[in-house]
């Protein structure tokens, strides 16, 4: 292809890119995350008028602080990607604090997916509501647990990770929240989780497990939960779109998972000693697969 041709190629790829980083700004502003000039917040308004009029309507602060982060981590990640270190490693390292913070505000959509479905689900919504507690493994910055404990005010949570620099943000988010009697983070890979039967619920991020200690995670995770305990396992839902497909493979790899088939995710937990599964995540971008412990 001639230089000339793949500029022109690339443009029509630019340019939703574009699209999204203004649509991502308007979103930042209308949550008070951003203050532009007079002069770019009408622009950004122009953006918005043409692309998604009614985006903002009818979001609450935490949603459009949530949608913010969801696409700021997204432009992040893709930044990093075309800048990636010599060593090509994979799997989730970041250090960026921007990126680890807006991957973290993201990552809400998991609370407002359980919460959704503890609505429909009466044992669930009990159990939230009773002083229960929440594992979180994965934390990163922690706004699952915070967001968790902001939401059902009895809940107690523990966040466990690896990457040191998102357990020091996660502490400085727990401080500011004011949440440090329900909520405490660690330094712990989930292969090493010793407690039995210690928690109701836990959530386990399935796009940054990798493959090799799945089973040996899974089963750490069942151990830790008391019998009659909730798992929550997300990972990226498969667009139909082969392109996006693909781009989402990437993702993922860059994140340190793998891409799961709902059938052969459901049967990974059923081996875990998990049953009852169903995907709660329907119309977002996670199958988020509600499951029980097996008695």
């Amino acid at each position: 292809m001639a230089f000339p041709e793949a500029m022109l190629a690339l443009q029509a790829y630019i340019r939703p890119a574009e699209a999204l980083a203004a649509l991502g700004a308007n979103l930042g502003v209308a949550s008070g995350k951003i203050a532009p000039s007079e002069r770019l917040r009408a622009k950004l308004d122009g953006v918005l008028t043409q692309y998604e009029p009614n985006l903002l309507d009818g979001l609450s602060k935490d949603e459009l602080e949530a949608l913010h982060g969801f696409v700021r981590a997204s432009l992040l990640q893709m930044l990093h990607l075309i800048e990636l270190p010599a060593d090509s490693s994979e799997g989730w390292n970041y250090t960026d604090e921007g990126l680890l913070q807006a991957q973290g505000r993201a990552s809400r959509l998991v609370t407002r997916l359980i919460t959704d479905y503890a609505d429909t689900e009466q044992a669930l919504g009990q159990m939230l509501e009773d002083d229960g507690d929440f594992l979180d493994v994965g934390s990163g910055v922690g706004w699952i647990s915070l967001s968790m404990a902001m939401q059902w005010p009895k809940l107690r949570s523990t966040g466990i990770d690896i990457l040191g620099p998102a357990l020091e943000l996660a502490q400085q988010n727990l401080t500011q929240t004011g949440l440090s009697g329900r909520v405490s983070f660690r330094n712990q890979n989930v292969i090493e989780l010793s407690e039995d039967g210690a928690f109701n619920i836990a959530f386990i991020p399935l796009i940054f497990i990798p493959e090799t200690i799945l089973a040996e995670a899974l089963a750490a995770v069942r151990r830790s939960l008391k019998s009659d305990g909730w798992l929550f396992a997300a990972a990226y839902r498969i667009p139909d779109d082969p392109r996006q497909a693909a781009l989402n493979d990437l993702k993922t790899a860059l994140s340190g998972g793998r891409v799961w088939q709902v059938p052969e995710l459901m049967q990974v937990l059923e081996s875990a000693g998990f049953t009852q599964m169903k995907d709660v995540g329907e119309g977002s971008p996670l199958h988020l697969i509600a499951a029980r412990c097996a008695s």
